[in-house]
């Protein structure tokens, strides 16, 4: 996979999630809220994000300032957000405790994921 291919995946994403935030905002609320409860959701996503940082950083460990290097960051951040879910997960819960899910404003959080999602294609364009 390219820079350009995972440029288009990651604004993918961002801009679909981002739209199901925008346009069902409860929805979101309410299944970020029992995500937050649920330590086995907690467990899996830690592995998931482990594995997709491990990959990004093993394959495309790239410090050039160019835009790849948006690549490398993501990759770094996924592979210590999944370190932090699974080795100290009781961390974990508490931050997400200190989010306020019910507080946040999912149609505002989702228009800017939306906004997030097509620069990050765009890059994947050029």
């Amino acid at each position: 996979m390219n820079d350009l291919q995972i440029f288009q995946l990651l604004g993918l994403l961002y801009f679909v999630i981002g739209l199901g935030m925008f346009f069902n905002p409860k929805f979101y609320k309410k299944r970020l809220n029992e995500y937050a409860k649920s330590d086995t959701s907690l467990f899996i996503s830690g592995i998931l994000a482990l594995v997709i940082g491990y990959l990004l950083i093993t394959f495309h460990n790239t410090w050039d300032w160019n835009k790849g290097i948006i690549i490398t960051i993501v990759g770094w951040i996924a592979f210590l957000k999944g370190v932090m879910i699974l080795a100290i997960p009781k961390m974990t819960n508490r931050v997400m405790e200190l989010m306020k899910l019910e507080k946040m404003n999912f149609k505002t959080l989702g228009a800017g994921m939306i906004v997030l999602g097509t620069i990050i294609m765009s890059l994947g364009c050029l």
